[in-house]
């Protein structure tokens, strides 16, 4: 806004786009007012009416959101639109109505039909209105042809549509003009008498099969001659003859036909359907509407179904177990031809039958009409055994009848990988092992998990670390054979044991590879979905085991005095003395040394200071120190002696052979004197103009006893040379000596001449030293000597400065990571003289944080001798880091070498301008935007929670607005209100904010619906220093799939075909279920059919409870209904449907039932099985035909359904005892058919047979046609597993050597021995003969116990809930085969039952008859006597195995009853008994007393069974049980009221 203005225009561009939109709003925001330029002063300008700093811009709606509403019809080539006078309800016209673009909110369109050549009267209704709702996309106008009995021409009349009201728009197509054909004509309405008409290709000249003859007959009331044509459609030329026709009815004829002809080709074809179609001419006839077309079919030939079979590329086929992103499926490709017409069904299955390897071993694949390739998908269950590669065959067994298999592409090899590593995984037991040099050897094992096939070869070798290979062990490398089935292997490894002090040391052995020993028939290569034919052997985890040898022959060290200091001197006045202790050889751990003092000539506390104690040494140091203190005193001493002894060691070190420092406290304070500088130190003196003098005083201090000599001498200059008599610095002289007599003390003086400069000099330094020539004088060591500094004259090394270039101040821009980083240079220069090397230290100052900005902070360079000037380079250093403005100062900081800084032009400014987007880029990550639930009950809300993210910079206050959309058929206001369009503030120094925006809860929200959320803009709230922020236009846009926790709940049936699951109670479940868990959901059901869907001609089962309703919580996915539905003896549909479903109360969220899954019949296909009659049969062997007898239950949709059975052997052999049947099938033909029969011929032979058993076995059942309801997912029908096999027993015949039996079929014994002899308790057992005792016969005596091996032929069930008696350890069988001679009925069969210590349980075992010899055959069951095939033997527990009971020990101390306390009312009592001893459940009796010896219930008055409410009981252990617990509690007492 210029100056003198009060007015300034913002211009906001508004996107088009082709989207519906309503009325969209956005705000523009004054955010802040400065003056231009930087001007201050007192008037500032800022925002005057607050409130008014806002404006709010709206886009009114566009490209129809509400929609564009027109006809949606087929209209005839003339034009108009067809509708017949006929009965109803086919006079209905159905009109539809499209709504195009934008389906928001609710719209009315009124229309209005018009005649032309039609009246009133000729349809109904003439006007009306339809209404299309919130997201509906098209309606339907209903109109009503009037049917009368006039003679009527052609009518038409137009159907407009008129206007619209709801915010829509009428389109281009609103109006349609409808035609009526003549009719009522009184030449009558003429038809097909039958519509269908069905042929084939002729075979022979005149064949009647390809002839069709089609019957046209006129209506009852219509006479008169008329002339009639007739016409097929133009695609039956190549196919029928001929293709038209006339037709002539004279005046009383009612019906006439024609004859079509098929004609005869080449071609392979399938079914063909063409129409023919009656015209009236120029008649006047009318040609009825319905009937006045028919079709004719022509049969596909007979090869038409084509030959079905294995593609090429499919007869090998790879499968394997699910791994990583492969689902364990392969895919079997089928193809048919030549020909592919009609629908066909191909068997197959997989062989052999391993169930636990496939999902399927069977099936079927439908291959539609002209449908050339099919698949199979074949998927690989995932199990954790290991296995090798397993080899099967797809066969294809079957197909529909007129189709047929390529026998050379019937099967395919289908190989499964190899799984779970068949040949092993192999790896260490540890991952660790310790170890001593003293143990020479360490043994590591090797094991081998997962599989154990093959034999593998497994390379191991050593690595060193700390421990060399070689010094500390002996390297080792080969291999172990692991061979089939073995799980272990060792390896030993040779530790070397050496005397050098070590650590602890490791080194390593590694597995480095595994193979298989003989892999020449194997193959590893990698397929595709990563599959291997065969899986190589593995190195596991654990493929390295670390090895430590434990720290060994003095690893930590010897300690003792460094050699240096064993004897050493110190003077009085040094304070303190630092005795060095060194560690040798070892430096493992923290040890320590222990020491003490003693006065030899010195004295402690008086002359040194000293406490007895120790020194520390960390792990890995080497040397420490032990301080001493040195009193200095003012008597006259002479030289004195103490000594320091270190005394012990901890920590694992030993001490040395230097054991004792000695130290010895030079003379001090001596009575000849000493001699000494009065002068400081160090004195600097001006560089003078003429000579300039100056003293040095000395004195001698102390004693004055004995004569004594000093020189003096002067070093320099800057070297430790002495000074010639001639030189330019000081005159003569320039050494010189004095003389101290026997008892003289006081001054003396030594006079010096600093001698003028000449033109320049540099700094120089010169020193006075003294020296004793003769006497016992000392001269004192801290003032023996005087340095004389002569500063220089004029700059002969310069005066040092910035460059004038270098001192403006400079701007730049940090280089980004391609360019590297950027140097800076600036020019150091001197001025005047330019002698000697100088060096110039330089650093960087700024208040911004400068890590990272420069390659360095801090330097220097040297201006060489003789030159001027020197270069220093700033590295200005790439970053990712958003950084503001910044100010840096070089400052050169000193100089060396002689030369002067000035300091007024030493420091120079440059800047960094602000870098990687300061106030942040800003976007939105799909993963963080959310719906989501919160709540519970009656509370519960669904959010959409919104992420903004800020990156790069994080400095300022940023608000980012924000617009939320939905997608069609949502409402967006509806959903969201006002808060789909709002402002999120991120604070300075924040990287995100969220928001969250409340959605409906009364507005149905689909799973998988999308909400678009769209960043809109972003602005500063605050002063803008650099680049403003921005949005990232990539990250602008996220979609928010709505989850199905937070989905309205669409409510139908799991399964549309429900599953008994017992067949003689009827009971079965269906399952109800919901996509969208959102908000608790009340379902209700029916029995039966809705209204108008119940099957024709058949009643409706009965099923309990007839309705009822389901209640699902917010989150729960589904919920059963349990049902009874018992089959009855005639046909009955069987049916559930749900009836409506909502909210349960008070909780929000809508609910609606899922179209085509709301109604469930109980096996509408049916189930089979057996009779009861046919399911165990037993016969003689000459009844020559067996009838069986096989029902349906339920089912009432197939009408024809094939059940496939087949005989399999048992004891009967097929072929040799009965007609074995393989594939053998029987037919139900009707829904009402309820069974059907099957017939088995039994075989009469002369042989010896005992009673044998054959079974048949129900294997497969299809629907062959009608399927019935194709909502009904893909029922199938069930055989019923427990009834869908018959036994049938051929009764024994022509038997002439006996029948063998054993007994008693039941013995129960001890283990104990024998009472009196203790031997071992022997059980004796009979084998009997029956029928007949002709001839000798054995038969072989077997046991069955713990750890037999069961099969089918076993003559007893096995009892698993039983511990079985172990043979050889429980008991010993002495007689394994019994012979009977010809006349002989029975022998004895001996078992001896072994006794132990160990408490024992019940056991059971069995003794069994098999493989009698002679003739005989074995019992099938009891005799007589009672015996039978085999004897059941059960050894009592023993060694007190129920265990010995008492009381726990917390039970038998400390239990309190009181009466008046809420905690003590009831004590437990536990009960124990041993861990080993708890076979069985036990039963023990307790009862309250007073007394240990027997029952008392009542002393000193306290009666127990008024004190306790219970004071006896039993308690039941059971079996397994090692504690049980019972309660005693007291009674309260009843105080009686006053």
């Amino acid at each position: 806004m210029k100056e003198n203005a009060t007015l300034a225009l913002i211009t906001i561009t508004i996107l088009p786009d082709e989207a519906p939109e309503l009325a969209e709003s956005f705000l523009v925001n004054i955010t802040g007012v400065e003056l231009v330029g930087g001007l201050t002063g007192a008037a500032q300008p800022s925002v005057k009416r607050p409130g008014m700093e806002v404006a709010e811009v709206t886009i009114q709606e566009n490209d129809d959101p509400r929609g564009v509403l027109q006809f949606n019809v087929s209209q005839e080539e003339s034009g108009g639109l067809l509708a017949y006078e006929v009965a109803p309800p086919r006079n209905v016209l159905h009109l539809a109505v499209l709504r195009l673009a934008g389906r928001t909110g609710r719209v009315v369109v009124y229309w209005e039909a018009r005649p032309i050549t039609a009246s009133l009267d000729d349809f109904t209704p003439s006007s009306g209105n339809i209404t299309f709702q919130d997201g509906q996309g098209q309606a339907i106008i209903d109109i009503s042809i009037v049917d009368d009995t006039e003679v009527e021409s052609v009518e038409r009349f137009s159907v407009i549509l008129m206007r619209v009201i709801g915010g829509a728009r009428l389109g281009v197509e609103i109006s349609v003009t409808v035609t009526i054909p003549p009719n009522d004509s009184p030449l009558g309405s003429f038809g097909f008498q039958e519509k269908t008409f069905t042929i084939s290709e002729p075979e022979f000249t005149s064949d009647p099969a390809a002839m069709a003859t089609l019957t046209v007959v006129r209506s009852p009331e219509g006479e008169g001659a008329v002339t009639l044509m007739w016409r097929l459609e133009d695609t039956a030329r190549d196919d029928l003859s001929p293709l038209n026709g006339t037709l002539v009815f004279n005046e009383t004829e009612s019906r006439r036909t024609l004859v079509i002809w098929a004609l005869a080709d080449a071609v392979l074809e399938g079914d063909e359907s063409f129409t023919v179609q009656l015209l009236a001419a120029k008649s006047g006839a009318v040609i009825d509407p319905v009937n006045g077309a028919a079709t004719v079919t022509i049969l596909g030939d007979r090869a038409a179904l084509g030959i079905v079979g294995i593609a090429e590329a499919s007869r090998n086929v790879l499968i394997g177990e699910p791994q990583g992103d492969y689902n364990g499926t392969a895919l079997v490709s089928l193809v048919r031809g030549p020909g592919i017409f009609g629908e066909i069904q191909v068997y197959w299955n997989i062989t052999p039958a391993v169930a636990s390897e496939f999902e399927e071993l069977s099936g079927v694949v439908t291959m539609r009409d002209r449908q050339s390739a099919a698949t199979i998908r074949l998927k690989a269950l995932d199990d954790d055994t290991a296995e090798e590669r397993r080899v099967y065959q797809l066969t294809l067994t079957s197909v529909t009848t007129g189709a047929g298999i390529s026998p050379s592409a019937q099967r395919a090899t289908v190989t499964m990988a190899a799984s779970d590593l068949p040949h092993g995984l192999f790896s260490f037991v540890q991952g660790l092992i310790r170890a001593s040099e003293e143990e020479d050897k360490v043994n590591v094992t090797v094991v081998r998990s997962m599989g154990r096939f093959g034999s593998v070869w497994v390379t191991y070798q050593t690595a060193g670390s700390v421990a060399v290979s070689g010094v500390d062990f002996t390297g080792a490398s080969g291999r172990l054979l692991f061979g089939p089935g073995q799980t272990t292997h060792g390896v030993t490894l040779s530790i070397h044991d050496d005397d050098l002090p070590e650590g602890p040391e490791e080194f390593y052995l590694n597995i480095t590879t595994v193979e298989l020993l003989n892999d020449s028939n194997v193959d590893f290569s990698v397929r595709e979905h990563g599959l291997q034919r065969d899986q190589p052997p593995a190195i596991g985890n654990v493929s390295s085991v670390m090895i430590v040898i434990q720290k060994s022959d003095n690893s930590e060290g010897i300690l003792e005095f460094l050699p240096d200091y064993v004897n050493i001197t110190v003077e009085e006045d040094v304070g303190s003395a630092s005795i060095p202790v060194v560690r040798r050889v070892g430096y493992y751990g923290l040890v320590t040394a222990e020491y003490i003092s003693r006065g030899l000539t010195a004295r402690a506390g008086l002359d040194y200071i000293l406490a007895n104690g120790s020194l520390t040494f960390l792990h890995g140091h080497n040397i420490s120190h032990i301080n001493v203190s040195i009193i200095d005193d003012q008597d006259r001493e002479y030289a004195e002696t103490f000594e320091i002894q270190l005394s012990g060691a901890t920590g694992g070190a030993i001490l040395g052979t230097h054991l004792i420092a000695r130290v010895t406290i030079a003379k001090s304070d001596s009575p000849n004197g000493v001699v000494r500088f009065l002068n400081a130190s160090v004195i600097t003196l001006v560089n003078p103009n003429s000579i300039l003098k100056f003293s040095l005083l000395l004195e001698r201090a102390g004693g004055f006893v004995g004569n004594a000599t000093i020189t003096w001498s002067i070093l320099g200059p800057n070297t430790k040379e002495v000074l010639p008599p001639v030189n330019t610095d000081i005159g003569d002289p320039v050494n010189g000596s004095f003389h101290f007599r026997d008892g003289e003390g006081g001054l003396r003086t030594i006079d010096l001449r600093i001698l003028p400069h000449g033109e320049v000099e540099v700094a120089e330094t010169f020193v006075v030293v003294l020296q004793l020539l003769s006497g016992d004088m000392d001269i004192d060591p801290r003032a023996g000597s005087v340095t004389l500094k002569i500063a220089k004259f004029g700059d002969p090394n310069g005066i040092v400065e910035l460059t004038e270039e270098d001192l403006r101040e400079r701007v730049y821009s940090e280089p980004t990571a391609g360019e590297g980083p950027l140097n800076i240079s600036l020019l150091i220069t001197r001025r005047q003289g330019v002698m000697g090397n100088v060096t110039v230290h330089w650093q960087i100052l700024s208040d911004s944080d400068t890590a990272g900005d420069f390659s360095a902070l801090s330097g220097s360079v040297v201006i060489l001798d003789g030159q001027r000037g020197a270069e220093v380079v700033l590295a200005l250093l790439p970053d990712a880091v958003p950084e503001l403005e910044e100010l840096y100062v070089l400052r050169l900081s000193s100089v060396e070498g002689g030369a002067t800084l000035d300091t007024n032009r030493s420091t120079t400014l440059f800047m960094v301008r602000a870098n990687d987007e300061p106030h942040g880029v800003f976007g939105l990550v799909a993963e963080r935007q959310a719906v989501v639930v919160v709540g519970r009950g009656a509370g519960l809300v669904r959010l959409l929670a919104l992420n903004v993210t800020r990156q790069a910079g994080a400095f300022g206050n940023a608000s980012v607005g924000y617009r939320i959309s939905t997608g069609p058929g949502l409402d967006g206001q509806e959903l969201l209100g006002e808060a789909a369009v709002g402002r999120v503030l991120i604070k300075h120094g924040e990287d995100s904010a969220s928001d969250s925006v409340p959605i409906s809860t009364q507005v149905f929200l689909s799973v998988g619906v999308n909400f678009t959320l769209e960043l809109t803009d972003v602005s500063l709230l605050g002063p803008l220093f650099s680049s403003p922020p921005r949005l990232l236009l990539e990250a602008r846009v996220a979609i928010v799939t709505v989850p199905e926790e937070a989905a309205s709940a669409e409510v139908g049936f799991v399964s549309l075909a429900l599953q008994v699951s017992n067949v003689e109670t009827g009971v079965c479940e269906a399952l109800v279920y919901r996509t969208g868990l959102f908000g608790a959901v009340r379902v209700e059901w029916s029995t039966g059919y809705p209204p108008g869907q119940a099957p024709l001609g058949f009643r409706p089962g009965v099923i309990t409870p007839s309705s009822g309703s389901v209640t699902m919580a917010h989150g729960e996915r589904s919920k059963a209904v349990s049902l009874q539905a018992l089959s009855v003896s005639e046909p009955a549909a069987f049916a559930l449907h749900l009836t409506a479903a909502g909210s349960s109360s008070q909780a929000p969220g809508v609910a609606r039932l899922r179209s085509g899954f709301t109604v469930a019949e109980v096996e509408p296909l049916g189930l089979y099985q057996f009779a009861p009659d046919s399911r165990q049969l037993v016969l003689e062997e000459d009844v020559q035909t067996i009838t069986l007898y096989v029902q349906r239950l339920y089912g009432f949709r197939s009408n024809r359904t094939r059940l496939s059975y087949q005989t399999v052997s048992g004891s009967a052999l097929a072929g040799q005892d009965f007609a074995g049947v393989r594939d053998g099938e029987l037919f139900f033909d009707s829904p009402r058919q309820t069974s059907a029969l099957l017939r088995l011929s039994v075989l009469d032979d002369t042989l010896l047979e005992p009673d044998e058993t054959f079974f048949v076995n129900l294997t497969d059942v299809q629907v062959l046609s009608g399927g019935g309801d194709p909502q009904s997912g893909d029922p199938r029908p069930h055989l019923i597993p427990q009834h869908s096999v018959a036994t049938i027993t051929i009764l024994a015949s022509d038997v002439t050597v006996g029948v063998l039996s054993i007994g008693p079929g039941l013995v129960e014994t001890t283990e104990d021995r024998e009472e009196g002899s203790q031997q071992e308790k022997r059980v004796l057992l009979r084998v009997h003969r029956s029928s007949s005792l002709a001839g000798p016969v054995k038969v072989k005596v077997q046991a069955y116990g713990g750890g037999s091996v069961g099969g089918p032929s076993l003559p007893f069930a096995a009892e698993p809930n039983k511990t079985l008696a172990l043979v050889g350890q429980d008991f010993k069988l002495e007689s394994a085969l019994v012979s009977l001679q010809e006349g002989q009925s029975e022998a004895e069969v001996s078992l001896i039952i072994l006794d132990d210590s160990e408490p024992e349980g019940q056991e059971v075992f069995f003794i069994y008859l098999s493989d009698p010899e002679g003739g005989a055959q074995i019992a099938d069951g009891p005799d007589q006597q009672g015996f039978s095939s085999f004897s059941k033997i059960i050894i009592l527990g023993s060694d007190f195995h129920n265990g010995i009971v008492g009381f726990s020990v917390s039970s038998l101390l400390g239990q309190v009853l009181d009466e008046d306390s809420e905690v003590n009312r009831t004590a437990l009592l536990y009960l124990q008994r041993q861990q080993n001893r708890a076979f069985e459940d036990v039963e023990v009796k307790w009862r309250a007393t007073f007394s240990m010896a027997g029952p008392s219930l009542v002393n000193n008055g306290v009666n127990l069974t008024r004190e306790l409410w219970e004071t006896s009981g039993k308690v039941l252990c059971r079996r397994g049980q090692v504690l049980c617990v019972f309660s005693m509690e007291v009674r309260q007492d009843q105080v009686s009221p006053r």
